[in-house]
């Protein structure tokens, strides 16, 4: 398997050798915001509780927890460890009330991290991007009176119990139908997003008879899987 991961990978396994026999992290307090509570689930099924921080589908930032964490502004930190999802090392994540899983996506299959929007005959996947803390971020706007700029791309996520609020951004939806393999990229544009997500539910009639004289649009997206997969699942 290092013969796989090639250089870069042996980096990855060392680090994260390296980094489980510290007691104590210590990471810059502007870093720390970025992490939510949640979980890691290893191509070999097991569970790991931690501090995630994924600030983009390419990878995340990974503390287990019990560890100690310090914070400082100026010396040295930890290296905490980075991991990609270009290697088989983590198949799933929980983060801050999101699940996210390891997939392939077109047109090239690359390896990336997609949030689990909705679940069932229709899987729904998104590309999320673009986090930032709520409160450090709203403060950062008060102060530089940039709302309107930033507000432009942000979106908040839901504030549950034990979920911290945070914007990010999402950049990109993927369908991948009941029993498929491979996921099917949703494009914007009427016409293009009718092409793609029609073919994929034909199969129920009802449902298709609901969609006559309603809109059909990239915007709809999320609300249209969630309507085929109550008709399907009844």
């Amino acid at each position: 398997m290092l013969r796989t991961f090639g250089t870069f990978g042996l980096s990855i396994i060392c680090c994260l050798i390296s980094f489980s026999q510290d007691s104590v992290c210590v990471i810059r307090k502007g870093q720390l915001l970025k992490y939510r509570k949640g979980y890691i689930i290893t191509v070999k099924d097991d569970t790991i509780h931690g501090l995630i921080y994924h600030e983009s589908d390419t990878g995340i930032m990974f503390i287990s927890a019990g560890k100690k964490i310090k914070t400082t502004g100026l010396g040295k930190h930890s290296r905490i460890p980075y991991i990609p999802a270009s290697y088989n090392i983590i198949k799933a994540f929980y983060r801050n009330g999101i699940f996210y899983k390891r997939c392939k996506i077109p047109p090239d299959g690359s390896l990336v991290y997609l949030a689990l929007l909705e679940n069932g005959p229709l899987k729904l996947y998104a590309d999320i991007r673009n986090y930032a803390d709520k409160a450090q971020a709203d403060a950062m706007i008060n102060q530089q009176m940039m709302g309107g700029l930033l507000g432009a791309y942000i979106t908040e996520a839901n504030e549950e119990k034990d979920i911290e609020a945070e914007y990010y951004d999402l950049h990109s939806y993927y369908i991948q139908k009941d029993h498929a393999e491979n996921l099917v990229y949703v494009p914007k544009g009427e016409q293009n997003f009718k092409k793609v997500f029609l073919p994929l539910i034909r199969d129920n009639n009802i449902f298709v008879k609901e969609l006559y004289g309603q809109p059909i649009n990239y915007y709809q997206t999320r609300s249209l899987v969630q309507r085929y997969n109550s008709i399907t699942n009844k």
